[in-house]
């Protein structure tokens, strides 16, 4: 008798928080996967609004600057839209290599390593 009511009392949890979302919903008030009409930037399009982005890693400015997407461009036309596997295993690319020896340059160090998160 115990297990059936508490699996009563979790279907009925489950399907507040379902309805809790959806009058969220309703108001205009959930945040989760709204449509972004624009590019990625500082500022988005949502709705037909413009809004401040402070959920992105945009906050440099940099995801739509001329110069970022002309090169962007260049890399896809020579190296493909990505490299097809671990970077440890078969995706180091001299532009990477390139852009180590750069950042230890800038930093003043004998050498950088750059690597995605592993959530990606």
């Amino acid at each position: 008798m115990g297990n059936i009511l508490r699996e009563k009392i979790l279907a009925r949890e489950k399907s507040a928080a379902h309805h809790a979302a959806e009058r969220a919903m309703a108001q205009g008030a959930y945040p989760y996967f709204r449509s972004i009409e624009s590019a990625q930037d500082t500022e988005v399009i949502i709705n037909g609004q413009k809004v401040l982005m402070f959920g992105s890693n945009a906050y440099l400015g940099l995801t739509n600057h001329p110069k970022v997407k002309e090169a962007a461009i260049r890399a896809i036309e020579q190296y493909g839209s990505g490299c097809a596997g671990s970077r440890f295993l078969n995706g180091t690319l001299d532009i990477h290599q390139e852009l180590e020896r750069r950042l230890a340059e800038y930093v003043g160090k004998d050498a950088a390593w750059c690597s995605a998160p592993a959530s990606r």
